[in-house]
């Protein structure tokens, strides 16, 4: 998956400076979303074979939002989940 766009979503400012740093590093092209909103549309957008965001989203689940994408994009996209150590 080398230089595809990864979409990452996260309501916290230092975890996506964070996981953009490290995976920049890598040649991946990365694209942040600090909430479902923003994150939203830049998957409208860009279209990214990956999604790695924040399972406490506070305006929509992060599981809500994943159940939605892979309703109208189910083969089109992978996610991995993250959260903080107070939901795990």
């Amino acid at each position: 998956m080398l230089n595809d766009t990864v979409l990452v979503i996260d309501s916290n400012a230092a975890t996506l400076r964070e996981v953009h740093d490290t995976l920049s590093v890598g040649g991946y092209s990365i694209l942040t979303a600090s909430g479902v909103m923003e994150g939203l549309e830049g998957w409208q957008q860009h279209r990214p074979s990956l999604v790695l965001m924040d399972v406490g989203l506070m305006e929509v689940g992060g599981l809500d939002l994943i159940r939605l994408l892979k309703k109208h994009h189910n083969d089109e996209v992978s996610f991995v989940v993250l959260t903080d150590g107070g939901n795990a």
